[in-house]
C-alpha cells in the first residue's frame, strides 16, 4: 500500500492554500492560476498538483463560474 500526499506535495502551508480558491474572483484559467501561485507562493508548486488541490475544494472552472 503506497501513502499519498494531497497537500500539494507538502510545499504549501494550509493559509497559503486558502489564497488559491480566490481563482473565480480573480478569473484565471489553470495555466494562469499556476503562474501566479509559483510567482507568490512556491515556485516548484506542480500544475497537476494545482489542479488535484482545486478539484479537492471543489473550487469551479473558469467554465463553470461564467
Amino acid at each position: 500500500m503506497s501513502y499519498r500526499n494531497y497537500s500539494l506535495l507538502g510545499t504549501l502551508t494550509p493559509e497559503k492554500e486558502e489564497l488559491i480558491p480566490a481563482r473565480g474572483f480573480l478569473r484565471l484559467g489553470l495555466d494562469d492560476l499556476l503562474v501566479v501561485a509559483r510567482e507568490f507562493l512556491n515556485p516548484w508548486l506542480s500544475r497537476n498538483g494545482l489542479h488535484r488541490m482545486l478539484k479537492q475544494r471543489e473550487v469551479l472552472s473558469l467554465a463553470e463560474v461564467g
